[in-house]
């Protein structure tokens, strides 16, 4: 080691030099504090004897400066004392020693304490080294979280949260947030809402949001269902996240036209229906297991449907907003959220605003341990204007084509396939039809339900006038789908020019006994009626609609410009 010695007493130093090249160490000598102090920084020395009384500086001020001037490098000072005084031991210490030697100087303690304080210095500059290591990955991870915090807000910025009808809140935990929310609306009017909390939080729960918001936005601007859509996150979810990691998650449908609500919730808290002046309506369960734990083959993709009238509430969230814990342990609870939501509202838009501060009051200043959402849905769709829908990314061409497009499917493949989203984006491939692309949306969907609502299931409309029988009316649609063995339903599609557009023909065949088409197409229902409404729209959106034989095939021609 290289050894500065700093003592006004020539003998002292001599004795302290003889000793030291004894055991092989290099010295430089110093005969009061302020040499001292010149020396080191001019010797950087690994290890600092010092006297205590000495002229021009003493001791205890050269060591504060040399403590100073060391940075975060770590030398270690000696005092030579003649005092053993415990008090006057202890302020050696307090002015910066490691260590002291009492006179008379012995070799064999001297030897002994620079061989202890080599070891702790040895240390420090391990630890030095791993800390600065350790600040550089801190500051690489925190650029990539940066980064992966702008993917984040983007993704979620895509969609349409910001939509009148929603109001919400996400607060992370950390930097970046496994809880998600999105929103888009489908070609033909409605809303689908998801709200996702993967395992645990930071940049391993957020990772997988990516592909869920992808295949989220993707098929509800084909318009795929949500059971549809919850099986094909949980199918990429389960290619690509390891097994301890998943995501619970709730998707929700709501169609303001038709006064309902369609739910999947897998493994997120129950939502809750509010409705004003009536309080609590009913819990929207749990009855899936999270996305990516099971196999396709094993994935329920099922929905329950709820009959909604306007002005109702509808409220989702994470645990992490009812296990949010204040200082002593006590949980926030469903309890006090119910509380907040029930209480009289002096702004619907500040109720998520509202809960959160009564959180952030009920924590008293606790850290949130996990992440935190909460989505509030108001079914009104006067709320909503056109405005609010995504437009299409594709620049529109009026250049018309002529082509004809033909789909059957037997009673299997309708167990399994909706054909609307695979028609809708084959066309649009085909035929730039951004435009009028909720148009036909609408039509497509009214034709296909028919055919297979009433012409291969021989489900009555009718049924759907009463909330009981609007929940029964589903209810029995999946259950007859499923158990569906004989049908067949055809699509055909023919494009042709016109001078500035195209005329469209939809054909829509099925294979069933027929129904009365006469009477749907009689008039448009009223407003507290929830069926009927859907063939006069087609009627009135196209150039003409009718029906052959016993209403098995529905023709709507519909022209574009």
């Amino acid at each position: 080691m290289n050894i500065l010695i700093v003592d006004d007493t020539e003998t002292n130093r001599m004795v302290l030099v003889a000793m030291l090249l004894k055991d092989g160490h290099a010295v430089s000598e110093a005969a009061n504090g302020q040499e001292g102090v010149t020396l080191f920084e001019r010797e950087q020395p690994d290890l600092v004897i010092m006297d205590i009384m000495m002229p021009v500086m003493d001791g205890y001020e050269a060591t504060a400066l040399i403590k100073q001037r060391s940075g975060d490098r770590f030398t270690p000072v000696i005092f030579l004392t003649g005092m053993t005084d415990e008090a006057d031991l202890a302020k050696c210490i307090a002015h910066g020693g490691d260590d002291f030697l009492t006179k008379p100087y012995s070799q064999v303690l001297l030897r002994a304490k620079i061989e202890a304080l080599s070891r702790i210095r040895d240390l420090h500059a391990l630890i030095t080294a791993q800390n600065a290591e350790l600040l550089t990955r801190r500051k690489k991870d925190e650029g990539e979280q940066e980064v992966a915090h702008a993917i984040f807000q983007k993704i979620l910025r895509e969609g349409c949260l910001e939509h009148p009808n929603l109001t919400w809140r996400l607060s992370p935990a950390e930097l970046l947030s496994g809880d998600i929310l999105l929103a888009a609306p489908t070609p033909h009017g409605l809303l689908h809402v998801m709200i996702g909390d993967f395992t645990g939080h930071g940049l391993a729960a957020a990772v997988g949001a990516v592909p869920v918001a992808e295949t989220f936005y993707s098929m509800t601007q084909s318009g795929f269902g949500i059971g549809s859509i919850a099986a094909a996150i949980n199918h990429k979810l389960r290619l690509i996240l390891p097994t301890n990691l998943f995501c619970a998650a709730c998707l929700l449908e709501w169609d303001p036209a038709g006064r309902r609500i369609t739910v999947w919730n897998g493994g997120m808290p129950d939502g809750l229906i509010v409705r004003p002046g009536e309080g609590l309506l009913r819990p929207l369960h749990s009855r899936h297991l999270p996305l990516s734990l099971l196999n396709e083959d094993q994935f329920d993709a099922s929905t329950e449907t709820i009959e909604v009238q306007h002005g109702d509430r509808l409220y989702l969230y994470s645990d992490g907003l009812i296990e949010a814990r204040n200082a002593v342990g006590e949980m926030f609870g469903r309890d006090r959220l119910e509380q907040q939501i029930l209480q009289p509202e002096r702004s619907p838009v500040s109720l998520c605003e509202r809960i959160h501060e009564e959180l952030t009051r009920f924590c008293g200043g606790e850290p949130a341990h996990d992440d935190i959402a909460l989505l509030q849905l108001t079914c009104d769709p006067a709320v909503s204007s056109p405005d609010t829908n995504l437009r299409s990314s594709h620049t529109y061409s009026d250049t018309a084509r002529n082509w004809h497009l033909q789909l059957s499917l037997e009673a299997e493949a309708l167990h399994r396939v909706d054909p609307l989203p695979t028609l809708m984006r084959t066309l649009t491939d085909i035929q730039d039809l951004a435009q009028h692309k909720h148009m036909i949306f609408t039509i497509l969907a009214e034709l296909l339900a028919n055919a297979i609502d009433h012409g291969l299931l021989g489900l009555d409309s009718s049924m759907k006038n009463t909330p009981r029988g609007f929940a029964h009316y589903y209810e029995q649609r999946e259950r007859l789908l499923t158990e569906l063995r004989q049908g067949l339903l055809r699509i055909q599609i023919t494009h042709s020019r016109k001078d500035k557009g195209g005329r469209l023909i939809i054909q829509v065949q099925d294979s069933g006994p027929g129904f009365d088409f006469h009477r749907l197409v009689s008039g448009i229902g009223t407003q507290e009626t929830y069926s009927g409404r859907g063939i006069p729209l087609v009627r009135a959106s196209c150039e003409s609609l009718t029906y052959h034989g016993n209403g098995n095939t529905a023709e709507a021609v519909y022209v574009w410009a």
